[in-house]
Parts: C-alpha cells; structure tokens; sequence
C-alpha cells in the first residue's frame, strides 16, 4: 500500500511539473557548475580541450571525438563528457 500510493503521488507530481529537469537532479548540476566555475578550457586542436582549475593548478584532457575525459570525477557523479 505504501508504495502503491508513494508511486500515485510522485506521478502526481511529475504531471504538475513544468521544469525541463527535475529539482533535485538540477540542484546537484548546479552545485556542480558552481563548483566548477573556477575552471578554464583551452583548444589544443582536433577535438582536444586541456582544463585547468585557475587556483588549484589541477588539469585534465577532454577528447571531444572519443568522447572521453582524463577525470574520473566527472564520471563517477554521473556527469557526461
């Protein structure tokens, strides 16, 4: 019974919502774009970025045609390339 009306309420609310992406999700991409906002991408030509943090010094390579990245931080939280 609990779930039967946990998952009529959370239908419910996903009819009502106007939102391209659901709160949660967005307050976590959010956060994460916060947090990233102190990094700088550079072209190092045929699809490859360097990023670099401005302070900490951190750097990784981003291949855009492989679509494949040195972090794996950004993986591990579900962020694609």
């Amino acid at each position: 019974m609990y779930l039967m009306n946990r998952f009529a309420t959370l239908r419910d609310k996903l009819k009502n919502y106007k939102g391209e992406v659901m709160p949660k999700p967005l307050k976590r991409l959010d956060w994460e774009v916060e947090k990233f906002g102190n990094w700088v991408a550079t072209w190092r030509g045929d699809g490859d970025f360097k990023v670099s943090h401005l302070h900490s010094g951190e750097k990784f390579i981003i291949d855009m045609n492989k679509q494949s990245y040195s972090c794996n931080f950004l993986g591990s939280v579900g962020i694609p390339c």
